[in-house]
């Protein structure tokens, strides 16, 4: 439930909202003074003299409403932008696409998170379109994230072989590189020299792919442009931070609000994709929120028609709102596709911005935040697992572009050691034996704390962070090293956030093919859970598979099921029947029951009260779906189980095999 004061992360910034919904009032005083003070902070912030003095005034008239105790608990966190000229050299960006596009076509791509999920929505769904809240529910769907290793119990333990000798392309990218880097380590001989890597190792060691398959529509490159001992004919050396992203804008939108330049910028730069866009698709930014500290992050212009909305507000008209009870989901050549059920459209939702929605976030924020990457590469350069606990590895280049840094593991035993160099006022040699530069950065996620191992404090800094961990591991940091390897002084290293488009071309039929009769939304919700034809059986014995969730399935058995199969044991129809809990892949019920012939095995299913009972427990919320695959596979598996053992006690229903 969301106030309709909440603040949104689109369009406006949301205090102006506030101030301008709420008429003038003596409770609003304080709320405009602070909106007012805000605004006169950063109007100040290129002033060249401090701003110390209007933040502890901002400061003072918060702690007055909330209290200085509260306010001390946090930060006040204020985004500003300090804009400076830069000279952007067009040969440089052509550079970094070039090794960007190196780096997609040579280069392993991670696993999708999706991927364990599509599996058990699979086995679940099948090739059904059903309700995406449907779907995502936690005891009637499959809901997401996986959670836990799931397996099956009666396959635990076989061995069924390895992968065969062919293996996948993505397979042979990483064993070729893996070679690769195992080969150049060796010629090192020990010394701690950069490893260089040319485009021309890629090709003789690698399948090489194809790029523009490896993203959805776009990308940023994040880059660090170093000069210094690193730069060549003034050339700069490029440390590659990170390839990431569906559009290329996430890192960028939250300052548009602080620059109308770069605002412009990113206005004509989403202009790009949307002609690249499929126009019968909607394109739908993501409209959640998490909590309201992260606000500032999620904050972004308008960059499309539609808005799709979950946990959170949106200003727009409500026929350009996209609700999760107005999708529906399913799984076609490997992908998950979403429908609006109001236009027939298919939606493809964007979140841009540079959230981090994978940890501890709803399900279904998650789920779609995910779908966006589906696909897509997540590219990131990894040491052989072999290597990855070597005390040291050197620098990797690719084509005067820095891959990985040369890194260092401190273990407990080097950690005391350095801790009684600190205070022995001994680090050089500490240092020196190590081979360490002088600034090297201690990180976290994508967070870098630099270190100056020259300097006292600094190094108590770090110690204060690693001194009770077992390991520790230290990276070069070029930026600040560069410069004083060549003896200069303060050296202006650029940081760039470089966004991509990737080219591709627009199937005109797609939108049809995939989602026969798309052109007109559903005519009720009930035909999302059509669960198609029934397959007869052979032999004497059926099964259904009844998929309900845990807390459900024992009023199902009682008060729906059970009856019915009572009923027509009574009437003959039946011999005997039982239950048996499942929880591989998916929990569910089996029910298998063994009648006279399969005639009257179909006549006790095509019941009319059968019917009725399923159709009330399904409105109801208790029974997901109800199935009735071919039992032949089955028949060798029920003559050599014991009864006892499958057999499972309903209070209220008795039954024996």
């Amino acid at each position: 439930m969301l106030p309709q004061l909440a603040p949104t992360a689109s369009s406006k910034w949301s205090l102006n909202a506030i101030v301008e919904k709420t008429p003038t009032h003596p409770a609003t005083e304080t709320l405009r003074e602070v909106h007012r003070q805000l605004n006169e902070l950063r109007q100040h912030v290129l002033s060249p003299l401090s701003n110390t003095q209007q933040y502890q005034k901002l400061q003072a008239t918060v702690a007055g409403v909330l209290g200085t105790q509260e306010v001390s608990r946090g930060v006040l966190q204020i985004d500003s932008i300090d804009i400076q000229p830069a000279q952007i050299n067009r040969e440089h960006v052509q550079h970094i696409i070039h090794v960007v596009t190196l780096f997609a076509s040579h280069l392993r791509r991670r696993l999708s998170p999706l991927t364990e999920y599509k599996r058990l929505f699979r086995e679940r769904f099948e090739d059904r379109e059903v309700n995406l809240a449907f779907a995502l529910h936690e005891e009637q769907g499959v809901p997401f994230p996986v959670k836990g290793n799931i397996k099956s119990p009666l396959l635990e333990g076989l061995y069924f072989g390895g992968m065969s000798a062919s293996g996948d392309a993505n397979e042979k990218l990483d064993q070729a590189l893996q070679n690769l880097l195992v080969r150049r380590l060796f010629d090192l001989q020990g010394a701690s020299g950069p490893i260089h890597i040319t485009e021309q190792d890629l090709v003789e060691a690698s399948v090489a792919t194809s790029p523009s398959g490896a993203f959805t529509e776009g990308l940023f490159a994040h880059v660090e442009v170093l000069h210094g001992a690193l730069a060549q004919d003034d050339s700069p050396m490029i440390e590659l931070r990170g390839i990431a992203g569906s559009n290329g804008l996430e890192l960028l939108t939250r300052f548009c609000h602080l620059c109308p330049e770069l605002d412009a910028a990113v206005q004509n730069h989403q202009s790009v994709l949307d002609d690249q866009r499929d126009a019968q698709a909607i394109y739908a930014e993501i409209i959640h929120h998490p909590q309201d500290r992260l606000l500032n992050v999620l904050r972004r212009p308008r960059l499309g028609t539609y808005e799709l909305v979950f946990a959170g507000t949106s200003d727009l008209p409500r026929e350009q709102q996209i609700w999760i009870d107005d999708l529906s989901i399913k799984l076609v050549d490997g992908h998950f596709e979403l429908r609006d059920r109001r236009s027939g459209r298919r939606v493809i939702p964007r979140l841009s911005s540079a959230h981090n929605y994978s940890s501890n976030q709803l399900g279904m924020y998650q789920f779609l935040a995910t779908l966006q990457d589906d696909g897509s590469a997540l590219l990131a350069f990894k040491w052989p697992q072999a290597l990855e606990n070597l005390p040291y590895l050197p620098r990797v280049e690719l084509s005067r572009c820095i891959l990985s840094r040369a890194r260092w593991i401190l273990q407990k035993a080097d950690i005391a050691s350095l801790n009684k160099a600190s205070v022995e006022l001994d680090i050089g040699s500490w240092r020196t034996t190590r081979k360490m530069p002088r600034f090297v950065t201690w990180d976290i996620a994508d967070n870098r704390l630099p270190i100056d191992l020259d300097n006292i404090a600094s190094v108590g800094l770090l110690l204060d962070e690693i001194i009770k961990l077992d390991t520790a591991i230290l990276y070069e940091c070029p930026a600040l090293n560069a410069p004083l390897e060549a003896g200069l002084g303060a050296v202006r290293n650029q940081e760039w956030i470089v966004p991509l488009t990737i080219q591709k071309p627009i199937d005109d039929q797609r939108a049809d093919e995939l989602w026969p009769g798309s052109s007109t939304a559903l005519t009720a919700r009930q035909q999302l859970h059509a669960e198609g034809l029934i397959l007869s059986s052979t032999d004497n014995y059926m099964y259904l598979r009844i998929y309900t969730g845990c807390g459900y399935a024992d009023s199902v058995l009682r008060e729906y099921i059970g009856p019915v199969m009572l009923e027509e044991q009574a009437n003959g129809n039946i011999d005997h029947w039982f239950v048996v809990r499942y929880q591989d892949s998916f929990e569910h019920l089996r029910l298998r029951f063994c009648g006279h012939d399969q005639a009257a095995l179909l006549v006790a299913m095509g019941k009319r009260s059968y019917n009725v009972h399923a159709r009330t427990a399904c409105y109801g919320g208790y029974l997901q779906m109800i199935m009735f695959p071919n039992y032949s596979a089955t028949v060798g598996f029920l003559a050599c189980v014991s009864a006892n053992n499958c057999f499972v006690r309903i209070p209220g229903i008795c039954s024996s095999f």
